[in-house]
């Protein structure tokens, strides 16, 4: 009889004890951070603020990249960021701006090799573009831009992190560029869609000469004096043209195009050009030596103060 009244008590803490272990552990359980549901491309296309940068990452196509399994850490623009850009480049809108360009901005913004949370971000980071971002000691990041982007906050994803920086990250080789040309003829030349094959003709012209002799560097300064260009179109100058012709055909062929003047409004007349040749504007038409009259967009200038460049639907010669 005392052994049962002895044992009954430890039946009792012993069941007590069993309670208490299930309660815990379901507790705890309720308790656990289930973990990030949602991956990169669904955090972007979820966040209204980040509704620029999603509409240009589905216009590139890397909505896939974002979306796939794996591990990747994105930096994203929130809109904020994005109109600064445009601002600074006296755009409305980044559809001027060539797929190139565009391509090559977004995949800066991308390391494809590791997850890594704000905090453990230091030195330097490779990225998809194939350009370098430096992390500074206090947080900040520093590219191409002029000024130094910084993380407002994280987001972590199924398949990385999504840090959301107040600055637009520009790979260096074309922010120098950018930031070179900006406010002169060259800018809406070297960005824009319209003008990518002329931009290619302008970089191989250019290659390996010092910068008082290149075409951007002629471009840059006759933009404080006066300058017009007449620019050939996309459809007007192919990539297959510009890799036929040697880079001295192509610097004499563009100069042909410069004139040391701004011509705005478009008037009758026979100018000068920085190529030693002459051309004559008639109507909405602009002829070189060979007589040819091409087309002028005149309703698509891009001006300013002292320059003016005019889409052309030929190749003066």
């Amino acid at each position: 009889m005392m052994k049962n009244n002895l044992m009954n008590p430890l039946r009792g803490l012993a069941l007590f004890a069993v309670v208490i272990g299930l309660v815990f552990t379901t507790s705890c359980g309720e308790d656990e951070d289930p973990g990030p549901e949602q991956n990169i491309y669904e955090i972007l296309s979820s966040n209204e603020d980040l509704s620029t940068l999603k509409g240009l990452i589905d216009e590139e196509g890397l909505n896939t990249t974002l979306s796939a399994e794996g591990e990747m850490t994105l930096f994203a623009p929130d809109n904020a960021a994005m109109v600064r850009l445009l601002t600074t480049l006296g755009l409305t809108s980044f559809d001027p701006v060539s797929a190139e360009i565009q391509t090559a901005v977004l995949t800066y913004h991308l390391h494809t090799a590791a997850k890594i949370a704000a905090g453990e971000l230091t030195g330097t980071l490779s990225t998809a573009e194939g350009e370098l971002i430096t992390i500074k000691a206090d947080g900040t990041l520093s590219t191409g831009a002029s000024t130094d982007a910084a993380i407002t906050s994280s987001i972590e994803a199924t398949n990385g992190y999504v840090h959301i920086v107040d600055a637009v990250l520009v790979p260096p080789s074309i922010g120098a560029v950018i930031v070179a040309t900006l406010g002169t003829a060259a800018q809406p030349i070297l960005l824009s869609s319209s003008y990518s094959n002329l931009a290619a003709a302008i970089q191989k012209a250019d290659a390996g000469k010092a910068a008082e002799e290149t075409l951007v560097g002629a471009l840059i300064s006759l933009s404080g004096s006066g300058v017009t260009v007449f620019a050939p179109v996309n459809e007007a100058l192919s990539d297959e043209t510009v890799s036929s012709l040697s880079a001295a055909q192509l610097d004499a062929i563009i100069r042909g195009h410069v004139i040391p003047s701004n011509i705005n409004p478009l008037a009758d007349g026979t100018y000068p050009t920085a190529g030693g040749t002459q051309v004559v504007v008639a109507g909405a038409t602009v002829a070189g030596p060979n007589e040819t009259a091409y087309p002028v967009v005149t309703a698509s200038a891009v001006s300013s103060t002292n320059w003016t460049v005019y889409p052309l639907a030929g190749v003066i010669q």
